[in-house]
């Protein structure tokens, strides 16, 4: 009963430090407030207590949730135009860092930003009058379009995700890999590396480099500095070294994978609490009978 006691008293003092100005900029300090408000509180406290600072991005080009893992700092999208779309972009960097630092990923998956995406409209629809809805262009103008295919119910929403994160752009390091690019890069690792000594494991590993240039994610040199350090390491030691990375990144793709298969039919079963918003907003109304659905 002491320990219970003292575990309840360390906790109540621990999440009275998560004071929640330490984790954003003062020019987002009141979406943070609002949040706090919500349902989506513990996004958060998840997001303070992993040391996370969020800034808006000062790159107005990059319409894209960015984390930096290493410095903890994630940025949202610049938006002068609508307090709503901020805020859910707020949302959506905060629950795609709750999945990266949880189950350890070390980049952005498609299936992230899928999950993201549907919490992000969720939270809108949850959070927002209708009125203050139709009312924000911008809002309408960047978001409306995937409203209408989230409370039609369809697949049609997946579908635009990927066509957008398949696009090249590299300032948002699209196009994104998907769980699977990730279980196969690494399975055919963990089968190329039982044979090191062969060129098999040295080739995946320059062109998963390769990879990473055309995305943004490091340049040309970098690429070259990387690939030099793994050839000239002794056998044995880039063994032990690449086995543990390996089996770590293996374990980390297959709990995400887990948690994505619940998550995701979690969030598409919430879609019937909107469905019949769909003759609320003109747009949807008219690209329903558009498409014949």
């Amino acid at each position: 009963m002491k320990f219970l006691k003292f575990f309840f008293i360390f906790f109540f003092f621990l999440y009275g430090c998560l004071d929640i100005k330490n984790l954003s900029d003062e020019e987002l300090y009141e979406q943070i407030q609002f949040i706090e408000k919500t349902n989506d509180k513990n996004l958060i406290s998840y997001a303070l207590r992993n040391g996370y600072r969020i800034k808006l991005n000062p790159n107005k080009n990059q319409n894209c949730v960015k984390i930096n893992k290493t410095d903890k700092i994630i940025y949202v999208p610049s938006n002068d135009e609508s307090e709503i779309l901020l805020e859910a972009n707020i949302i959506k960097s905060l629950y795609a860092i709750m999945i990266m630092e949880k189950f350890e990923l070390s980049e952005i998956l498609y299936e992230v930003e899928q999950l993201s995406t549907y919490k992000e409209i969720e939270y809108i629809l949850t959070n927002f009058s209708l009125d203050d809805i139709k009312k924000d262009e911008k809002l309408k103008k960047e978001m409306l379009r995937k409203i209408c295919m989230y409370i039609e119910n369809n697949e049609t929403l997946d579908k635009e995700i990927r066509n957008d994160t398949e696009k090249v752009n590299m300032l948002c390091k699209y196009p994104l890999n998907t769980l699977a690019d990730r279980e196969n890069y690494y399975l055919s690792l963990k089968s190329a590396i039982e044979s090191i000594e062969g060129s098999d494991y040295f080739k995946i590993v320059y062109d998963d480099l390769l990879r990473r240039v055309k995305k943004g994610e490091i340049k040309y040199n970098e690429a070259q500095e990387i690939y030099a350090r793994i050839i000239t390491l002794p056998t044995k030691e880039l063994y032990r070294m690449q086995r543990i990375e390996i089996n770590s990144n293996l374990r980390a793709l297959k709990r995400f994978k887990k948690f994505y298969e619940k998550e995701i039919i979690k969030l598409k079963n919430k879609r019937n609490m909107y469905k019949d918003l769909v003759n609320s907003f003109g747009e949807c109304y008219k690209d329903k009978n558009k498409t014949g659905s």
